[in-house]
């Protein structure tokens, strides 16, 4: 008979804020953009982005699937996106 062994889990401490200036570059259409904005939530993991504050994310093919890992979502001027962590880089 196997043992089933329980292993806690540790919160991990964000690796960016709310408030935080952060930076990305983007394509589409061909285009590439750098965009620079602030973390207005952090998303946990298997979470998804407050559908009240950001229903912008929902609208035409919407958010997508949850994320198995801490996310931001970021305004750029007051329209929210929700960037891929790896792309993210602190601003000073």
């Amino acid at each position: 008979m196997s043992r089933i062994t329980w292993t806690p889990t540790i919160e991990r401490i964000p690796m960016f804020k709310e408030g935080q200036k952060v930076a990305w570059t983007s394509q589409s259409g061909g285009y590439v953009k750098d965009k620079v904005g602030v973390v207005a939530q952090v998303v946990p993991a298997k979470g998804y982005p407050d559908r009240d504050r950001f229903l912008h994310l929902y609208k035409s093919a919407g958010v997508g699937l949850c994320r198995d890992h801490e996310s931001y979502v970021v305004l750029v001027g007051k329209r929210p996106y929700w960037p891929r962590v790896s792309h993210l880089k602190a601003v000073k």
